[in-house]
């Protein structure tokens, strides 16, 4: 019982203000977006040549 007390504790004081699971289920379909829009671009026949892991997502 004191084991699945100290992983709520740990899941809500330490992940959940960094990775918050409300907001993933918004920001997962952005990224999908994104990495669609991006491979879409960089398919263009004048695109400026990108790495993805040089990348900065910009979500409102």
């Amino acid at each position: 019982m004191k084991k699945k007390k100290n992983s709520k504790f740990f899941l809500k004081n330490w992940i959940k203000p960094i990775v918050n699971p409300s907001h993933l289920k918004h920001l997962i379909p952005k990224y999908l977006k994104y990495l669609r829009d991006w491979k879409k671009y960089s398919r263009m026949k004048y695109a400026e040549e990108m790495s993805l892991g040089y990348s900065l997502p910009s979500f409102n």
